[in-house]
């Protein structure tokens, strides 16, 4: 999975960042239960900065100046500073550790400063401008899970996963009161959840979670006695009802055994996200990394790394899935009933190219335009003009984004209403 973010780069961000997030920022880059951080960049090269990230040098370049002696470096000639914070969150579809990108933001959050010095590179006749720092991390993308609970139950045989909500899954005859034990980070959210909003966690977007999660962050705990550990979890489930006595009745369930064959996967999946609602619900096309995550979902106990990759190809091949060819240096697919609404969606409209339908008197646009109270450039006048009188029974308005495409729709809309119409506006899902 892939999330990409813009924290921006004013003092005020900046402040913001470090005093809510880098409090736990060197458990990310020291390489502490993760792999460390390291420099990378044309624009590195031209500071001598390399090697390992640590904690003040990240904050010297979130600042704009040389992560070594935090320098200021100089913006380009044009002024812009276009300091910017992507954040791409990937997991592997691999192993159960993903591979990201991290620098100057933590949970794989990329850092870049388009800032200029006196030993900038040059690369195929650019500068190279690009700060930034790259880790291995463990955050877990949608099929990550997945291989998570198939290698528990290869390791415990007994277990059977249920599943508990909002895509997370627990292990079939534990109390409920187990795991919300052990997930201390999440009442901690549902509880400053409540205290900020007053409604649980359950009725707040993912969004605002995601917020009061960054907010309510702290840093990790290392140096834990495992021995120590595992002997106070032992007492603490038998507190909650998941004593030795329930452990070995569980365990006692032997092996539970999945009957579904690859076939039945592939069959199930194909009419799940080559439907209306499935992959291409939202977007035109996907690629294969969209098909890995919708197939994962099909394994609710579990599947190994080699059983998804398998069930995804075999999707790919199905008849209902239809290659398109590569686009931003990857291949690029479609369903075939999407191709065939399209289809019938253009064949509609040229056959409603020349009905004169809903053309209204050549000078009614102007008399309704000349009434508004904020004007309208000569382009918007003419796109209402076409649009009240060209008599197609479908027409297209297309026009780049912030161009006023919504304003001229309801000047349109307008000029139907006073013709005697009524007007009905409709718009995808979002």
């Amino acid at each position: 999975m892939l999330r990409i973010g813009k924290l921006g780069a004013s003092p005020d961000q900046v402040a913001y960042y470090e005093q809510q997030v880098a409090q736990g920022l060197e458990d990310y880059l020291s390489g502490r239960g993760e792999s460390p951080g390291r420099w990378i960049g044309g624009g590195c090269g031209g500071i001598g900065v390399a090697g390992r990230v640590d904690r003040d040098g990240f904050m010297r370049a979130m600042a704009g100046c040389d992560p070594r002696t935090g320098a200021a470096l100089r913006p380009p000639r044009d002024g812009d500073d276009r300091g910017s914070v992507g954040c791409a969150a990937r997991g592997s579809s691999r192993r159960p550790t993903g591979t990201g990108c991290r620098a100057l933001a933590t949970r794989s959050c990329t850092r870049t400063r388009w800032l200029r010095t006196s030993r900038e590179p040059r690369v195929d006749g650019q500068r190279s401008r690009l700060i930034a720092c790259t880790s291995t991390h463990s955050r877990a993308g949608p099929s990550t899970g997945r291989v998570l609970r198939a290698e528990v139950r290869e390791r415990l045989p007994w277990v059977w996963w249920r599943e508990a909500g909002r895509g997370l899954f627990e292990i079939e005859g534990v109390p409920d009161k187990v795991p919300r034990e052990f997930s201390r980070r999440r009442v901690e959210i549902e509880e400053r959840a409540v205290e900020l909003t007053g409604v649980g966690a359950a009725m707040l977007s993912r969004e605002r979670l995601q917020r009061i999660a960054l907010a309510t962050r702290k840093a990790k705990a290392y140096g834990v006695d495992g021995g120590r550990w595992r002997q106070e979890a032992r007492t603490r489930v038998a507190e909650h009802g998941f004593g030795q006595r329930e452990v070995e009745r569980l365990t006692a369930l032997g092996s539970r055994m999945i009957g579904v064959s690859d076939a039945d996967v592939v069959r199930q999946a194909s009419a799940r996200l080559s439907g209306p609602e499935g992959l291409t619900e939202q977007h035109n096309t996907f690629t294969r990394r969209h098909a890995l995550a919708g197939i994962a979902g099909e394994f609710e106990q579990g599947a190994s790394v080699a059983r998804l990759e398998r069930a995804t190809s075999s999707y790919l091949e199905h008849r209902t899935v239809v290659p398109l060819g590569r686009l931003d240096h990857e291949h690029r697919l479609t369903t075939r009933d999407l191709l065939a609404a399209e289809q019938t969606i253009i064949e509609g409209a040229e056959r409603r190219r020349h009905p004169l339908t809903g053309v209204v008197h050549p000078r009614l646009p102007d008399l309704v335009m000349a009434g508004l109270p904020a004007s309208l450039s000569e382009e918007q006048r003419n796109a209402v003009r076409f649009l009240a009188t060209d008599g197609a029974g479908v027409s297209a308005l297309q026009a780049l984004a912030g161009t006023g495409k919504t304003w001229v729709l309801g000047v349109l809309a307008r000029v139907y209403e006073t013709a005697g119409y009524s007007v009905v506006g409709v718009a995808p899902p979002t």
